[in-house]
């Protein structure tokens, strides 16, 4: 928050969090919530800490902050991207096997739900298991939005042996889904 002296509370209201869950805390772990909170600046003109809390959902969180009869007009929006809760990762039909070859292979397809099970777009980090069985063309990709195709992953299927593509959410360590064993056929 501001860093300058100022005598008078400061007031944060989420707006419209029964819409987008979205809140404040004084608590990291966002146990306890409010859509309303007062804070006060300390001698050296900084607030308590505190903590905004969103749901998985995501979408555009608006704010309101004011002090006495000053307010910010508008308040700052907040853009909270959706949390995947499922992540499925599956071989294409009939790309179990593959021959090793020396071109990418479309093998995988990946695809994200929110917790509605509605298709969401994010981006991945991918990996594979094998040591260079296969080699994937990126260590990215994205997921597709609701009523599209899923995301195509391709790979050099570069040596004899299995292995298995890795996702994860940009990022973060979960989740992270594996998919079915590919074997690479010399």
């Amino acid at each position: 928050m501001a860093r300058r002296p100022h005598p008078l509370p400061r007031a944060l209201r989420s707006r419209d969090a029964a819409v987008v869950d979205g809140a404040l805390s004084e608590d990291a772990t966002c146990a306890t919530r409010t859509t309303r909170l007062r804070a006060l600046f300390d001698a050296k003109g900084e607030t308590p800490r505190f903590f905004a809390c969103f749901s998985d959902l995501g979408g555009d969180i608006p704010f309101a902050v004011h002090s006495g009869v000053k307010a910010i007009d508008p308040g700052p929006i907040v853009a909270v991207a959706p949390e995947p809760r499922l992540l499925r990762v599956r071989v294409i039909d009939g790309k179990s096997s593959i021959p090793e070859g020396l071109s990418p292979v479309d093998i995988f397809e990946v695809s994200a739900f929110d917790v509605t099970l509605r298709a969401i777009k994010i981006p991945l980090d991918l990996a594979v298991t094998g040591d260079g069985v296969l080699a994937l063309e990126s260590a990215a990709a994205e997921t597709a939005p609701e009523d599209a195709a899923p995301a195509s992953i391709s790979a050099v299927p570069s040596s004899p042996g299995t292995s298995q593509l890795v996702v994860t959410p940009r990022l973060l360590s979960m989740p992270e889904c594996k998919s079915s064993v590919v074997t690479v056929t010399p």
